[in-house]
């Protein structure tokens, strides 16, 4: 009997520490994915910051074709220098893709928070560890129990066969 009570405890814990292994491991898998996910904001964050130091630097020389050109800001388009126009158009087009990275850096940025969000609002609903725990108590409270009716049957068999023997 207490090899089988020994066995029943054991089994139990096994289970209850199954149980709760397992969903350590889900709740860690999530909390990595968070990490990834503000690390790619991070790097986007980190990219619209390159990106507006190139529009800068193209800015500045914008600045100085105009004092090449004396151009003062107050003339039309069409009193600008054509060559001048060509070199600040080349400039801006110059432009172009860092304002694309810009772009697209935000999107991702507003999507990942999107989804930190979401799993933020999941995770305040339910606590999966709390409800684990409470699942392995009731497994090894369950597991007690039937030890109990185990060593409780064990003694009316031992009542019985004293009292065949006392006959």
């Amino acid at each position: 009997l207490d090899t089988q009570i020994a066995e029943k405890r054991a089994t139990a814990m096994e289970k209850a520490k199954k149980l709760v292994s397992d969903v350590f491991a889900a709740e860690k898998s999530v909390d990595d994915d968070l990490l990834e996910r503000a690390n790619r904001i991070k790097e986007s964050e980190q990219s619209i910051v390159d990106a507006n130091k190139e529009l800068a630097k193209l800015e500045e020389e914008k600045e100085k074709l105009k004092e090449q050109y004396g151009i003062t800001g107050e003339e039309t388009e069409e009193m600008l220098p054509a060559e001048y126009k060509m070199q600040r158009d080349e400039l801006t087009r110059y432009g172009e893709p860092y304002h694309q990275v810009i772009k697209e850096a935000k999107d991702i940025i507003a999507e990942e928070q999107k989804i930190i969000s979401a799993i933020e609002v999941e995770r305040l609903k339910t606590d999966p560890m709390v409800e684990t725990s409470k699942q392995a108590e009731e497994l090894l409270a369950s597991a007690e129990e039937e030890i109990a009716g185990m060593v409780l049957d064990a003694a009316v068999e031992n009542l019985k066969e004293k009292a065949e023997e006392a006959k």
